[in-house]
């Protein structure tokens, strides 16, 4: 079913190189501020890496859900995470 999403998105031969899970609990850990996922998952010389966020309970305000800009995924890449900066 997400390889038919991602299609659906204009992505051909969809891989699913990677999975995982984070536990978010309310009121644990530091806040998650806004950011650009693409910071992190960058490729050159073009875009070969689609993130996806699917909540397995149901997100709410109340509980820290997932909020989005409209039109932002349109925007350039504001900031590109380094793991070994040269």
């Amino acid at each position: 079913r997400l390889a038919e999403l991602v299609r659906a998105l204009g992505w051909r031969d969809p891989v699913l190189p990677q999975s995982m899970y984070i536990y978010k609990q309310p009121l644990v850990g530091a806040e998650v501020t806004s950011h650009q996922d693409s910071s992190f998952l960058f490729t050159e010389p073009r875009q070969t890496c689609l993130g996806l966020w699917l909540a397995l309970h149901d997100a709410t305000v109340e509980n820290g859900c997932l909020w989005a800009r409209p039109g932002s995924h349109a925007e350039s890449l504001r900031r590109q995470f380094a793991r070994n900066p040269e």
